[in-house]
This record gives C-alpha cells, structure tokens and sequence, in this order.
C-alpha cells in the first residue's frame, strides 16, 4: 500500500471521527436540555401539588394565613400541619437551590423562586420556624435561607 492511500485513510479516519465528536457533542447539548426543562417542571410540579393541597382544603389555608401571622396562636395539631406545610415548600426549594449551586437549573427559575422564598420568610410565623426547624435542612441551604433572613444571600454560581 502506497503512502498516499495510507494518508487519505487516516484523513478519511479523522475526518469520521470529527464528525463523531460533533454528533455527540450536539447529543449531549440536547440532553441537558432536556435534563434542565425536566428539572424546570418538576419543581412547578412539587410547588402547585403544596399549593393545591392549601387551596382545596379550607382547613388548610385557614392554617397557612393564621401560621403565617402568629404560629405560636395555633393548637398543637394545627401547628404541626402548618410546620409540614413548610417543610414541603422548603424541601422544593432546597431542591432548587441544590441545582443553583451544580449550575444545573435554570438560574431564572432559582431567581424567580427566590423571590416566592423571600415573600414566605416575610411572614413573621415562617421565621419563627425556620427557627425552630433549620437542621431538617443541608448546611449550604441553611446558609443561604439564614442570608436571605439578612438580606444577605450568597452568590449562586454564574450558569
């Protein structure tokens, strides 16, 4: 075999193989897009399912406006729906802030969620769970709802 067929071989070779790595680079590309949208609609998904859940049942938005104002007014049993009420919108948002920090949400969403997270710890009954509650929660998200209490977050990595 000559040294021109083994050339045009080898170009031929890489060129498959260039053409491979742009294949799945844009592979990967679509994938993560996908990942980020599937990501986007689980967490309007876990947010309207505690949202539904107070709106339907008159108990609990009841609950939600009388905690919000003075947690300590409620009876025990009241107390503990509106305690888990809390931890289930705390839970998604830890989710969320989870993501914001891998840099694998959608950074508009974490924004926009921020400002839902702000409006809950307005509201004096949510502060004094936090209070009470912050150890059901990993230390960077402790971190960053405490900063919030301090018009103080940490920064999110860029992404």
């Amino acid at each position: 075999m000559s040294f021109v067929a083994i050339a045009s071989q080898e170009l031929v070779a890489a060129f498959a193989t260039i053409a491979t790595l742009i294949y799945l680079a844009l592979q990967i590309r679509q994938n993560s897009q996908t990942t980020q949208a599937a990501f986007f609609h689980a967490i309007y998904d876990s947010m309207n399912h505690v949202n539904i859940a107070v709106i339907q049942n008159s108990e609990l938005t009841r609950l939600r406006l009388a905690g919000a104002e003075n947690r300590s007014a409620l009876n025990p049993e009241e107390r503990h729906k509106f305690d888990f009420t809390l931890l289930s919108y705390f839970h998604v948002f830890e989710t969320l802030h989870y993501q914001g920090r891998l840099g694998t949400g959608d950074r508009g969403l974490v924004l926009a969620k921020e400002g839902s997270l702000r409006s809950i710890l307005a509201m004096s009954g949510a502060r004094e769970w936090w209070s009470e509650n912050p150890y059901a929660f990993g230390p960077e998200f402790r971190a960053y709802v405490n900063g919030l209490l301090l018009e103080e977050p940490p920064e999110l990595p860029a992404g």
